[in-house]
C-alpha cells in the first residue's frame, strides 16, 4: 500500500520508498525486507514466478466470466440464450444487477424479495441451458444506497443529474448523521469531517449513495457495521437465494496506495511535510482496517466451496494466497489497436500489477462505430498475454458473426480453467493448458498426446500443424505462429 519504487534505466539504478507512516510513543512497527538475488540471464517474469510460487499463488483461476442482466430479453428465450452461451462458453456469470445497490438498467433498488425471486428465477433458467454455469450475484464493498426523500432536511442533499458534487459540507453531512443510518460508524470522512455521496442515474432516475468502508479486528472481533452488513449481504446471496458465488466491488481500497479517512487515527497512517517530516495529518487507512474483513469475505464463500470474483488485487499477504479470482479495471489502461499486428505490445507497467496472484485483466473499451469488434478483442487478448494476463469479458459489445468486425472467441473459450504454472512476456504457462502468442517450444508435462488450437485474431480457428515429440512423461511442442497476430492454446486432448 505504501511502497513506491522506481527505475532510472540510463542511471542503472532503482530506487523506493515508504512513506506515510507514524507511529506514537511506545509503538514499534518491524518492516521486513527479502533480499533475492537471481542470475543475470533472469528477467522480470522470473523473478515474479519466484514471488508467486514464495507467496504461494498457484491456485486455479476459473472463467470464462461475463455478466447478464436479470431483465435481459435472452433470459425469455431458451434457444437464444443457449445459442449465445455456446459461442461464449462462460463458466461464470454475473448477475449485473447489484444486492441492495446499483440496480443496472432499472430505475430503483430492488427490495430483497424481489432480487430473490429475479435472481432465482435467472439462474434457473441459465442452468436449464448449461447446468455446468455458476450464477454469482453482486455486492459493493463501499458504497450503500440511502434514501434522501426518507430523511428528515433531505431535500438538502445533491441529487444526481443536476451538476452537483456529491461532497458535502457540515450541514449536508448532519443530515445524514441525524437520520439513524447504522452505516454512520462506517462512513469515510474527509478532513474536515464531512461524508461524501455517489451521485448516478439508472433508468432515467437519480440514485444517492454513501461512501463507506468495512472495518473488522478477528483479534477482538470488533467491528463496524459495513462488515457486518456485507457478511450478512454474502450469506443471503449464499444460503438463501442459493447462488454459485458472489462478486465484490472495489474490494482492496487500496488501488491509490490507501484510502484515508479522517474521523480516527489507525496508529500508523500519517500525511507527512516531505520537507520537514512533520506530521501534517493523522488518518486510518480503510484498507488496512479493512484486511481481516476481505479475509473474512473470502473465507465465507470458500468454506461453503462457492465461488467469488472480486474488483482489484491484493494489497496484503493475508490475502494474497486466497482463491480468489480477482481482476482490476484495465479496460480503459490502452488501445489494442494502436499496436500495428504482428508487433509486441509495449510495457504498461499498470498490467504487471496483477502477475502476484490471479492476473486477470477485466475486457476493453469498446468502439462499436468502427466495427472491428473482434479484431480489438483478440488484440486485447494478444496484449495481455504480453503481460502475462487472462481475459475476462467486459465493456466491449458482443461479436457479430458476421458482417464488419465479425468473428469467435476461439482462444478465450479455451483459456480456462488454468491453474498457473508460471507467466511469461507472451504466454502463460498452467497446469490445465499452455496459452501463447509467440512461436517457441513448449513442454507439455502430461503423458497424453495434447491438443492444439490456434486462432487467428478474428478469434478463428487456423490450421497449423505443430511439431509434436515425446518425451517421457512429456511431450515437447513447436509452434511457428505468425508472433503477436496468432494465438494458440496447448491443453488435454
Amino acid at each position: 500500500l505504501r511502497f513506491e519504487s522506481a527505475v532510472g534505466v540510463a542511471a542503472n539504478q532503482a530506487t523506493f520508498r515508504l512513506g506515510n507512516m507514524a507511529l506514537p510513543p511506545g509503538r514499534s512497527v518491524v518492516l521486513r525486507w527479502i533480499i533475492m538475488p537471481l542470475p543475470a540471464s533472469d528477467n522480470y517474469f522470473d523473478f515474479a514466478n519466484r514471488l508467486r510460487q514464495r507467496w504461494n499463488t498457484a491456485f486455479t483461476v476459473d472463467g470464462p466470466f461475463n455478466w447478464i442482466s436479470m431483465t435481459d430479453p435472452l433470459l425469455e428465450d431458451p434457444q437464444r440464450l443457449k445459442t449465445w452461451l455456446g459461442r461464449k462458453q462462460c463458466r461464470i456469470m454475473a448477475l449485473a444487477e447489484w444486492l441492495d445497490y446499483d440496480p443496472g438498467p432499472q430505475d430503483h433498488v430492488w427490495p430483497r424479495d424481489e432480487y430473490k425471486r429475479r435472481a432465482i428465477r435467472a439462474r434457473d433458467m441459465l442452468k436449464s441451458v448449461q447446468p455446468d454455469i455458476q450464477v454469482i450475484g453482486c455486492i459493493e464493498t463501499d458504497w450503500v444506497t440511502i434514501y434522501p426523500e426518507r430523511m428528515q432536511g433531505g431535500e438538502k442533499l445533491p441529487v444526481a443529474g443536476t451538476g452537483a458534487s456529491g461532497g458535502l459540507n457540515a450541514e449536508q453531512t448532519r443530515v445524514i448523521e441525524d437520520a439513524g443510518l447504522p452505516f454512520v460508524d462506517s462512513a469515510r470522512r474527509g478532513p474536515d469531517g464531512a461524508m461524501t455521496l455517489e451521485l448516478y442515474m439508472r433508468g432515467g432516475k437519480p440514485q444517492t449513495a454513501l461512501w463507506v468502508y468495512p472495518a473488522f479486528d478477528a483479534a477482538t472481533g470488533e467491528s463496524n457495521y459495513q462488515y457486518r452488513f456485507l457478511m450478512e449481504q454474502v450469506e443471503f446471496l449464499l444460503d438463501e437465494v442459493g447462488l454459485d458465488g458472489y462478486y465484490i466491488d472495489e474490494f482492496s481500497q487500496g488501488w491509490t496506495g490507501g484510502i484515508p479517512t479522517y474521523d480516527h487515527w489507525d496508529g500508523i497512517s500519517a500525511e507527512l511535510d516531505p520537507h520537514t517530516g512533520r506530521v501534517v495529518r493523522l488518518y486510518t487507512d480503510c484498507s488496512l482496517a479493512g484486511v481481516d474483513a476481505r479475509v473474512s469475505l473470502a473465507r465465507a464463500a470458500i468454506r461453503r466451496g462457492k465461488v467469488m470474483v472480486a474488483n482489484t488485487y491484493a494489497t496484503t499477504m493475508d490475502e494474497q494466497s486466497l482463491p480468489i479470482n480477482r481482476f482490476s479495471e484495465t479496460w480503459g489502461s490502452f488501445d489494442p489497436m494502436t499496436c500495428p499486428d504482428g508487433h509486441e505490445p509495449p510495457v504498461i507497467g499498470s498490467l504487471l500489477r496483477s502477475n502476484l496472484a490471479s492476473p486477470i485483466g477485466l475486457g476493453i473499451l469498446g468502439q462499436p462505430q468502427l466495427h472491428d469488434t473482434a479484431r480489438r478483442i483478440m488484440k486485447a487478448v494478444v496484449t495481455y498475454l504480453r503481460h502475462g494476463m487472462l481475459y475476462y469479458h467486459y465493456f466491449i459489445e458482443d461479436i457479430p458473426e458476421e458482417g464488419p468486425g465479425s468473428g469467435e472467441y476461439g482462444p478465450i473459450n479455451h483459456m480456462f480453467p488454468i491453474t498457473i504454472v508460471g507467466l511469461h512476456p507472451g504466454w502463460i504457462e498452467g497446469r490445465e493448458r499452455i496459452l501463447t502468442c509467440v512461436s517457441g517450444t513448449y513442454t507439455w508435462r502430461h503423458h497424453a498426446v495434447p491438443r492444439v488450437h490456434v486462432f487467428d485474431l478474428d478469434g478463428r480457428p487456423v490450421e497449423l500443424k505443430p511439431g509434436l515429440r515425446e518425451m517421457g512423461e512429456t511431450w515437447k511442442v513447436t509452434l511457428a505462429l505468425q508472433d503477436w497476430a496468432q494465438i494458440a492454446v496447448i491443453e488435454e486432448p
